[in-house]
């Protein structure tokens, strides 16, 4: 009698990890191709002047910055493509790791956006605005085996997708050195969230936002 209980809730948990999977790239799959359908309305764009395309490739300085004092490790590469005047698309990747007494957390990050220039006068400069999408996968370990009371373990992987509008400025130094400021907000969707390994906690314990940010303080050289 047991093994069939077992038995069952196993089967449904494998149908709900499924069902979590194909939602996810049925989700996927619509934000990729509202991104395409973007970036071919942009390509296609009636412009006045005569497009002036390049490629910029930046970092963002101010999250390794604001680790050292949090013992927050991360690193991220931005490539920017201009395909108009006052059009860009853009692709970040972005890894990071937090490591505490208690707490690990491991990211791994990507996202497309795409950007679109105020300025009239100024090619590929000034304030931007725009929208982003963003794949990101978490992996997140508390463990509190070094207590001598209610010692607990819990590792478990988390992916999401979010997404939401942009600004920023962006501007150059000696016409190649770029640095840009961004910032977005959005809302977060978890898609799929398992226990890698656990001890005595559940996803009860498991709290997720539903709210996405991005702030950036890039640095780069315009090919």
């Amino acid at each position: 009698m047991g093994s069939k209980i077992f038995s069952n809730i196993y089967v449904m948990q494998q149908s709900n990890i499924f069902l979590s999977q194909e939602f996810s790239m049925k989700v996927f799959s619509k934000l990729t191709i509202l991104f395409l359908i973007i970036s071919n309305t942009t390509l296609f764009a009636q412009d006045t002047l005569k497009t002036n395309a390049s490629l910029i490739i930046k970092s963002d300085i101010f999250l390794p910055l604001y680790g050292i004092a949090r013992n927050y490790k991360t690193g991220s590469l931005t490539l920017e493509f201009f395909i108009k005047r006052r059009h860009s698309l853009q692709l970040t990747g972005l890894i990071s790791s937090y490591k505490s007494l208690e707490r690990q957390n491991n990211s791994r990050q990507i996202f497309p956006a795409y950007k679109f220039y105020l300025s009239k006068k100024k090619i590929q400069q000034g304030f931007f605005s725009g929208i982003y999408i963003k794949g990101s996968q978490l992996i997140t370990i508390f463990d509190n085996r070094h207590r001598n009371y209610n010692p607990t373990y819990l590792e478990f992987r988390t992916k999401s997708i979010s997404g939401g509008p942009i600004i920023g400025y962006q501007n150059y130094f000696k016409k190649r050195i770029v640095f840009e400021i961004l910032l977005g907000f959005g809302a977060r969707k978890v898609m799929q969230q398992e226990i890698i390994k656990s001890g005595d906690i559940g996803f009860d314990s498991i709290k997720s936002s539903h709210t996405d940010a991005i702030l950036a303080l890039n640095i780069g050289y315009k090919f």
